[in-house]
């Protein structure tokens, strides 16, 4: 019987901690609407959203990513 009510609430508390990281997810249409403007100013995206695969990065020491 002990066994059965631990793993209850073992089970509960997962599922409580499951609960804030569905609402922090949420974003608004605002949000979403910078967040593609400022991948486009990084030329990760082209003009339609799609993303750039052949993007070569170069750091300030001069490695290439």
């Amino acid at each position: 019987m002990k066994k059965r009510i631990l793993s209850l609430l073992l089970a509960l508390s997962l599922l409580v901690g499951l609960l804030p990281t569905a609402a922090l997810a949420a974003e608004s249409e605002e949000e979403a609407r910078q967040f593609a403007l400022y991948m486009s100013e990084l030329g990760l995206v082209d003009e339609s959203g799609q993303l750039i695969q052949d993007n070569t990065f170069t750091v300030e020491d001069g490695t290439k990513l």
